[in-house]
């Protein structure tokens, strides 16, 4: 009998390895190239910079936490575009297990929680937040929206703990500082 950690992290393997053979690929220059390797406050490491990027409104775009992690990867990888997609693959493990957990305490049903994460996974539309480095805004975005989402059920389940209240109201200030489209969060909630 299969446990839902096990069911679970078999469908991480599973995007895991679906979406590995795009570590041989590389920058696209149209798209990629412009947002970090020709932005002088992405591609050039100091705390100023970093701090600028998170507090600031970088081109307006509201995208604090994406250039961000642009400038930190930059630190570490340079132009080596397959460190670049290993973090994404990191933020796929992440947002397959949510998945995973948020369709376990919706539905109730461990296989039915796995396969919806599995799916999730190989979903064309994630091939794209993966591969195109500048989608890393949408990938973030994600990733905290649906953090939000975990730690609200968390919050009504409980009821008692008001640190998953916070928690939620946390991670969805951080959503919006990855992708303003996700302020549609609330209205889903109510």
């Amino acid at each position: 009998r299969w446990t839902f950690r096990a069911m679970l992290l078999l469908a991480i393997a599973f995007a895991l390895l679906l979406h590995a053979p795009g570590l041989a690929g590389e920058f696209n220059i149209f798209d990629d190239f412009r947002q970090i390797h020709w932005e002088e406050h992405v591609n050039t490491w100091s705390w100023e910079g970093f701090w600028y990027l998170i507090s600031g409104n970088y081109k307006g775009a509201n995208q604090n936490l994406m250039y961000a992690s642009f400038q930190a990867n930059w630190a570490i990888a340079g132009k080596t575009y397959w460190v670049w997609y290993l973090f994404n693959l990191g933020g796929l493990a992440l947002l397959t297990a949510l998945v995973g957990w948020i369709a376990l305490r919706t539905v109730g049903d461990r296989t039915t929680a796995a396969l919806a994460a599995a799916l999730f996974a190989a979903t064309p539309i994630v091939s794209e937040l993966m591969c195109w480095m500048s989608a890393r805004s949408h990938l973030l975005g994600l990733l905290f929206t649906l953090l939000a989402f975990a730690t609200w059920l968390e919050y009504r389940r409980s009821r008692r703990w008001w640190a998953w209240l916070v928690l939620s109201v946390v991670a969805f200030a951080l959503s919006q500082l990855c992708k303003p489209v996700f302020i549609i969060l609330p209205v889903w909630l109510v």
